[in-house]
């Protein structure tokens, strides 16, 4: 899930493109100092969620375009997201960009997570907004437009779509989803609980036109550094070493972790339940985490890699790396040699 922050906010290079669709439809945008303050630039400012859908009600109102995330998705122009997105297009593959856009997203939108969950023929990228947050049907479009436009950018495949769009309103009038569209080119299915966007994984293994593995890894990292750093609590600390020393004996139930802890096992579901955390969840990312770490050591069999990381056979601990990853262990390995 997303940060949890008391208000969120999105950086004000995601305004900008509303504010050049309405030029470009003859309208006046608001005043960046009556939006962001009089000393403020538009370049390094952040506004607050709920304020940056007051100004885009008023844009839609003013406008009466209700394609105006379609629109402002046309207008943005290649590097337009700075760090964040010169991170991505260096990455190898259409999926290592999406990667990267996910860790990296909380400096355009702190209030907004990604994730890609990987399958076996198609992956799908959900988009998920903190507690409480709501955003209109423009936002939606603007997200998906823009991430459909910046693939077929940085692939030189002007028809690259997606297998099917879910959007988390309700049906709109059938000239108003025209745009939208337009520009997806894919099935489209409306009122979903969430947005999501379903690609096939072998779009995800096409090879971005300016990956350079080095340079991509370089940027990255220096866009981590600018995010926020939440520190864990104690609790979730604590849990997390008792899960990674037990995984090998498989002693990972939240029965264990709570005596372990000197608690009742109802208390630590409680705990962990007030903090966002599941044990489920520890327990697959934990793995991971040494999974992808004992597998570049090639003197490790996967028999005993598997059986350090709680896995019954090998193949559990391949189909665990394939879903995790999206490669093989082979393939895996190969990329960071390359590096």
């Amino acid at each position: 899930m997303p940060r949890e922050s008391a208000q969120p906010t999105v950086h004000a290079v995601v305004l900008w493109p509303f504010a050049q669709a309405l030029r470009r439809l003859g309208l006046l945008p608001p005043d960046p100092g009556d939006v962001l303050g009089q000393d403020s630039q538009w370049a390094s400012a952040r506004v607050p969620h709920v304020q940056s859908q007051e100004l885009l009600q008023w844009a839609l109102e003013q406008s009466g375009r209700p394609d105006l995330g379609v629109l402002a998705a046309e207008t943005v122009e290649p590097g337009h997201f700075e760090l964040i997105e010169l991170a991505s297009r260096a990455q190898s593959t259409v999926g290592d960009a999406i990667e990267t856009m996910s860790t990296l997203v909380p400096l355009l939108h702190d209030g907004v997570a990604l994730k890609l969950e990987r399958g076996a023929e198609r992956s799908t990228l959900r988009v998920a907004l903190s507690p409480g947050l709501t955003m209109l049907p423009a936002g939606y479009d603007f997200i998906v437009a823009s991430l459909v436009i910046a693939a077929r950018r940085q692939t030189l495949i002007d028809d690259l779509c997606p297998y099917r769009a879910r959007f988390p309103y309700p049906a709109p009038a059938a000239d108003a989803a025209a745009p939208i569209t337009r520009v997806v080119a894919c099935e489209i299915e409306y009122g979903a609980g969430a947005l999501e966007i379903e690609i096939d994984n072998a779009h995800l293994a096409i090879r971005l036109v300016r990956a350079n593995a080095k340079v991509g890894e370089l940027l990255r990292e220096a866009a981590l550094e600018l995010l926020p750093q939440d520190k864990e609590s104690e609790l979730a600390t604590a849990v997390r070493a008792h899960v990674r020393n037990g995984l090998a004996s498989d002693a990972v139930g939240s029965a264990v972790i709570a005596r372990k802890l000197h608690m009742s096992e109802r208390t630590l579901r409680r705990k962990l339940d007030a903090e966002g955390i599941g044990l489920r969840e520890v327990v697959d990312e934990e793995r991971k985490k040494l999974a992808l770490d004992k597998v570049l050591n090639e003197s490790l069999s996967m028999e005993a890699i598997a059986s350090d990381l709680g896995f019954t056979t090998a193949q559990a601990l391949h189909r665990a790396f394939r879903r995790w990853t999206g490669d093989t262990v082979q393939a895996y390995r190969a990329k960071r040699r390359a590096r």
